[in-house]
């Protein structure tokens, strides 16, 4: 009897870690943040770390940064610009299948505006122009001060083809005219 008794106290001692450690886990990976573009030297980008798609002129800027040595400066024309961020990783590509959320801290020396997001993969899906296949940050960059924008992948629209585990490259549209900075793009 005593046997069976210590077995069933050690089987129960066994469960109970092994699903504490599935808890612990699970609870890692929902905050797990990794970088997907830093704007910094040597980060793993393989070509480019950023590009125009429209009416924009992306720049690397030293002096206005949010961390590290360099952050991204685009100057937006009339009707505001879109730009094409690369992933900083030797495929060239993150998997995003499983990720909560992407935010980029933005300057903003215009007003207040909120920051448009589109996701692109390894083979150009994801939309282009006004087809919808965006997604705009609820919370507007502060003016003169570096702001957090965030987007919730679970509200991000469902596009056609687009293969989230294989995503190379996030456009940001701002809507207005002027010189924005961008640092520390990162999903969790």
């Amino acid at each position: 009897m005593i046997k069976i008794a210590r077995f069933f106290v050690f089987g129960l001692v066994f469960l109970s870690l092994v699903v504490l450690g599935s808890v612990c886990l699970w609870a890692q990976e929902g905050t797990q943040k990794i970088s997907f573009q830093n704007f910094e030297r040597d980060n793993g980008t393989e070509d480019e770390h950023f590009s125009e798609v429209w009416n924009c002129e992306p720049n690397f800027e030293t002096e206005i940064v949010h961390s590290g040595e360099r952050a991204l400066r685009v100057v937006t024309f009339e009707d505001g610009g879109t730009l094409r961020i690369n992933a900083a990783d030797k495929e060239g590509y993150v998997d995003l299948s499983k990720a909560k959320k992407i935010s980029i801290w933005v300057y903003d020396t215009q007003n207040s505006n909120t920051v448009e997001m589109r996701l692109k993969d390894v083979d150009g899906d994801g939309g282009s122009g006004n087809d919808g296949n965006t997604l705009w940050s609820k919370k507007g960059a502060r003016k003169n001060k570096w702001t957090k924008i965030e987007w919730s992948l679970n509200s991000y629209p469902d596009v056609e083809d687009l293969d989230l585990s294989r995503i190379s490259s996030i456009e940001i549209y701002e809507f207005h005219e002027g010189i924005y900075y961008f640092d520390d793009l990162e999903v969790e």
